[in-house]
């Protein structure tokens, strides 16, 4: 604390702690508790150290932490993980497990399974009509 001012010394930042943990989706009110300062201090500092917003500060880090995510999914595939060539595939290509069939005009089927024979039965009408 500087001589003839009054209070407590000003709480310093430690942005490299900051950072990692806005990369892994920490709050702003987690962090502050990380640093053992309010959140409100935190969001003080941002705007006199960074020259912005604690919410833009935010976005610009979860983005990069995404990124290396993303880009260690992708690695991972590429070695060969099958789990994770197929979900890429699926969330980044668009390919699906099922795929949609159309039918147009109509169309019955019934097929029905008796106990434990594998092979399936015509449906056969229990209340047939009477002659």
């Amino acid at each position: 604390m500087a001589e003839g001012k009054p209070g407590r010394a000003k709480l310093q930042v430690d942005w490299d702690i900051v950072d990692v943990h806005l990369e892994a989706h920490c709050t702003g009110t987690q962090i502050a508790g990380v640093l053992g300062m309010c959140a409100e201090t935190l969001y003080i500092r941002c705007r006199e150290d960074k020259g912005m917003t604690f919410e833009e500060y935010m976005y610009s880090k979860r983005d990069k932490g995404k990124a290396h995510v993303k880009h260690k999914q992708y690695e991972e595939a590429l070695k060969g993980d099958r789990g994770m060539l197929v979900w890429l595939g699926k969330n980044w290509l668009d390919q699906k497990d099922n795929h949609d069939v159309n039918v147009t005009g109509s169309m019955s089927v019934a097929v029905v399974n008796y106990g434990d024979d594998p092979e399936p039965k015509p449906y056969e009408n229990d209340q047939e009509e009477e002659k």
